[in-house]
């Protein structure tokens, strides 16, 4: 590095002293950056000669699927956040009821494919049965019995893999379960805990819970308080008709009611392949609203027409697009069309209805004309203009009806629908009506409970009793909408006649 210069006599030109301080300091610069180049050039050469032990870095979806078939060090960071992520509670409790199994197995199943607990090595929770077949305890846990998977499962406790990555998925699998249990049912299990724990060879002291055989468990244990057998399960789901028709165009409630039962058919390793087409024709016959019937009847013509879009279609993705198509309808306020031929039937209804009232009001008349000219006037004497003192015709509990025109108006609103997107229970006047889809008015009894509605599903039931008008326009048939339209022509003609006389 070059020296500083001997500063110039005071009286020396400063400009000249301040141009010479320049240029030693740029002299200086110039060194520096020299020096920083040679070393960062150093610094290059020294890392290209060292190895590269890492390689390339291996490609996974999660960091539970990095190097899945390796063996975690726990004493490292990312070891530790793999167990605790793995060993944390589902979103959902489990509560050990039948409505909750569908939801534990989707949560589950996405949890176990992030953590690398199906990996085809080291996985814990697919086992060999009996048949040869490959099952996956989360979704077919009836497939397969407790003795089986303790045969399967005995790889990663007393085997080769007791050391390996399958033993830690395991015990961190089962952490995951104990935790998700809902606190008041942890007890409950504690009287099966013969199902799930096992005694390693090499530890005979201690316990090691089989994660599969937990999932069974618990399983089996939400389905427990349930006396349905398969049979009863298969008629509940072939009543999926009547069951639309009695949740008066749900969507949402026919979901729960099909996933329920289909969900526990299949925990108890059965299935139902008649209930795609179960489901397609309940859709498109039982649920009162036009456009979704009109939804499901391509859908079944698509179906029958081996349509690729239907190939394989599953009662998931059936239950799926029901939930979509009802959203999207109610959001635009389109739920609860009506037919063509619903609206002719309601709207001829509505007719007969004021038919007979004109009709009775005309026969009322007529019957008090022809009494007035069967009365004597004048007390009997022929040819004298009636007396003012003739006493009038004795009546007898006659109804006062000078209010009937009154009651009529202020019961019109009775007939008049709710409005698509409307709740289909109100209160008036301080009590609670319901719109009766059998009676098209608003009553103080539910659809549920109405009579009609009881009948018309019996006769439904029953083959051999004629159809009659139902909530759905597929249900009436052409005899039936033909017939009301007569009626109601000959109530306008007898009307028309009455008053002529």
């Amino acid at each position: 590095m070059a020296n500083r210069g001997a500063r110039p006599a005071a009286n020396a030109d400063p400009l000249a002293a301040l141009a010479a301080d320049v240029a030693n300091l740029t002299g200086i610069v110039g060194q520096l950056a020299q020096a920083v180049q040679a070393t960062n050039n150093n610094v290059n050469n020294i890392a290209n000669a060292l190895p590269n032990p890492a390689g390339p870095v291996a490609f996974a979806m999660s960091p539970g699927t990095a190097a899945i078939d390796d063996v975690i060090d726990f004493k490292s960071k990312h070891g530790a956040q793999l167990y605790e992520a793995g060993s944390a509670a589902l979103p959902t409790a489990i509560s050990l009821k039948a409505q909750g199994i569908l939801l534990f197995q989707r949560e589950l199943q996405e949890k176990a494919d992030k953590m690398g607990w199906t990996s085809p090595n080291q996985g814990v929770l697919t086992f060999t049965n009996a048949a040869g077949e490959q099952v996956n305890v989360i979704t077919h846990p009836g497939k397969i019995t407790h003795a089986e998977i303790i045969a399967g499962a005995d790889r990663f406790i007393n085997g080769a893999q007791a050391n390996q990555r399958a033993a830690q998925n395991n015990h961190i699998c089962s952490n995951c379960l104990t935790n998700s249990v809902a606190v008041d049912k942890r007890t409950q299990l504690l009287a099966y805990k013969s199902r799930y724990e096992v005694s390693p060879t090499a530890h005979p002291e201690t316990t090691i819970i089989v994660a599969a055989c937990f999932i069974k468990t618990l399983v089996e244990l939400s389905t427990l308080d349930s006396t349905a057998t398969n049979s009863a399960l298969r008629n509940d789901l072939r009543n999926l008709n009547q069951i639309c028709i009695n949740s008066g165009g749900d969507v949402d409630k026919v979901i729960d009611y099909v996933t329920e039962k289909y969900t526990q058919l299949v925990s108890r390793g059965e299935d139902m392949p008649e209930l795609v087409e179960i489901i397609l024709e309940a859709f498109k016959d039982s649920i009162d609203d036009d456009n979704f019937s009109k939804y499901w009847d391509k859908k079944h013509s698509d179906y029958w027409d081996g349509e690729p879009t239907m190939a394989g279609v599953t009662v998931e993705q059936l239950l799926g697009w029901a939930k979509t198509k009802f959203d999207l309808l109610v959001s635009q306020k389109k739920w609860g069309a009506k037919s063509k031929e619903m609206e002719d039937i309601i709207a001829l209804r509505a007719e007969v209805e004021n038919l007979q009232g004109t009709n009775l009001k005309l026969s009322k008349q007529l019957a008090q004309k022809q009494k007035d000219k069967k009365a004597p006037a004048n007390n009997g004497k022929v040819g004298d203009k009636p007396s003012k003192d003739a006493a009038a015709p004795k009546t007898k509990n006659k109804k006062n009806t000078s209010n009937k025109k009154k009651q009529k108006e202020e019961e019109a609103w009775m007939k008049v629908p709710p409005k698509d997107g409307e709740p289909t229970t109100k209160m008036y006047k301080g009590k609670k009506w319901y719109w009766c889809i059998h009676h098209m008015a608003w009553t103080m009894h539910t659809p549920e409970d109405c009579k009609l509605g009881k009948e018309r599903a019996a006769a439904a039931a029953d083959k051999s009793v004629p159809t009659s008008t139902m909530a759905n326009k597929a249900t009436v048939s052409a005899d039936d909408y033909n017939a009301y339209a007569a009626l109601m022509g000959t109530l306008a003609a007898s009307a028309a006649a009455s008053f002529q006389e």
